[in-house]
């Protein structure tokens, strides 16, 4: 991806650069990406929520979704989410240490 078409949209590709913009007052930060991506953010403490989309499909093999963190983090549900095609999004704060 080289542009967004949304308005103050930044693309960054380095996790330095995100935890950079964090650092900055403003608005909140809305990151996209699978379980490794997310699992470094996690990591580096880059992460206030999470939101999980889950989708009605049985695969019988599958990646384990956070595997690449190196420990267990406490999630707060703050929200359950039907959505109309059968998908459900949980909300999670991250739990402090």
């Amino acid at each position: 991806m080289q542009s967004a078409a949304w308005k103050s949209t930044r693309i960054v590709r380095e996790i330095d650069d995100i935890a950079r913009l964090k650092q900055q007052t403003g608005k909140d930060i809305y990151a996209i990406g699978g379980a490794t991506f997310v699992s470094s953010l996690i990591e580096r403490a880059l992460v206030d929520e999470l939101r999980l989309a889950i989708h009605p499909v049985l695969l019988g093999r599958g990646k384990a979704l956070f595997k690449d963190s190196a420990r267990r983090h406490k999630l707060g549900l703050v929200q359950t989410r039907p959505l109309p095609w059968g998908t459900v999004e949980l909300t999670y704060r991250m739990v402090p240490a």
